[in-house]
């Protein structure tokens, strides 16, 4: 039985959700066999009132809601930006079990991005800042080319790369 403020597993009543999602997330997390635990489908309404989804990583939650990461030039931040209401699902096979989650979108604070970039490894945030998303590629030159030219310009100086405004 589910309702907005109580959701019941066998005989463990959870007064809000989070606690049943920690719980589960948990568990799916505790298997070394299971890839990517935090993978979850996000739908978005595109400009022409049609669903579109795409496959996420979530990178951290607490009550307050669910944190992933986009480039806000891709399309799906297009999207968010025009309809702020979402939709993520995650499905974890193994333990026949599937998790909705509906609500709105928001962008995070600046410093709260910049915070993540950082957390992210170098070589994770050069792929980042070098292949812009849901953009045409004329070539792939042109990703390799500036990815090229970060691992030169900073990872070889050991120097911080900068946060970039569309992350």
């Amino acid at each position: 039985m589910v309702n907005r403020d109580t959701l019941q597993e066998g005989k463990m009543i959870y007064k809000e959700p989070f606690g049943l999602f920690e719980k589960w997330f948990n568990e799916v997390k505790a298997r070394k066999d299971i890839l990517k635990p935090n993978a979850m489908c996000l739908a978005t309404i595109a400009k022409g009132k049609y669903p579109t989804a795409r496959m996420m990583a979530l990178k951290e939650y607490d009550k307050d809601g669910f944190i992933f990461f986009t480039d806000y030039e891709s399309r799906k931040a297009e999207d968010i930006e025009d309809n702020h209401n979402v939709a993520a699902t995650f499905y974890w096979e193994f333990f026949d079990r599937s998790v909705r989650i509906e609500g709105q979108a928001e962008k995070l604070s600046s410093k709260e991005n910049e915070k993540h970039f950082n957390s992210l490894p170098v070589n994770d945030q050069v792929i980042l800042s070098s292949s812009p998303q849901s953009l045409r590629i004329v070539s792939t030159n042109e990703i390799y080319e500036r990815k090229r030219d970060l691992e030169e310009k900073y990872l070889k100086s050991g120097s911080k790369l900068p946060v970039t405004d569309h992350w």
